[in-house]
């Protein structure tokens, strides 16, 4: 049990976390608690907030858009997998977006946006997405 009437210094408490599980309560009606590392805890249950899957390929789209189609059309024929995203049906996807293309220092002005394992493409150059696709081993 920790004492609360400790100061959160005297607890360590930037050291641990603690946990309930508020899913099922006991049979005396608490509920169970868990105490972890603080860094154990956070790289177990972290997930990049960019949404990037390393070694991926992500299509930043919309329903609408001829040349996002052309895009999933070349990397279908060139026998490259990849996660399609349309950031106007979804917000998380325009959200991840928008982290990335702040991360990367880019202002994309419109889809498609091209995700190749972390390299952003803006728009699409069948050239350059060839060429970032070899270099990242996503194609041959």
């Amino acid at each position: 049990m920790t004492d609360l009437s400790l100061t959160p210094e005297q607890r360590q408490a930037s050291r641990y976390v603690y946990v309930a599980d508020l899913t099922a309560a006991k049979a005396d009606g608490s509920f169970p608690v868990s105490v972890s590392s603080r860094y154990a805890f956070e790289s177990a249950t972290s997930t990049a907030p960019d949404g990037s899957e390393a070694g991926q390929v992500v299509v930043y789209s919309a329903s609408w858009c001829g040349v996002c189609q052309k895009a999933k059309t070349l990397l279908k024929e060139w026998r490259v997998p990849f996660i399609e995203k349309d950031v106007e049906a979804s917000k998380k996807a325009a959200e991840e977006l928008a982290y990335k293309a702040q991360k990367a220092g880019v202002a994309p002005r419109g889809v498609p946006v091209i995700d190749v394992a972390g390299e952003l493409q803006l728009g699409l150059d069948e050239g350059a997405l060839r060429q970032a696709l070899v270099a990242k081993g996503l194609m041959k």
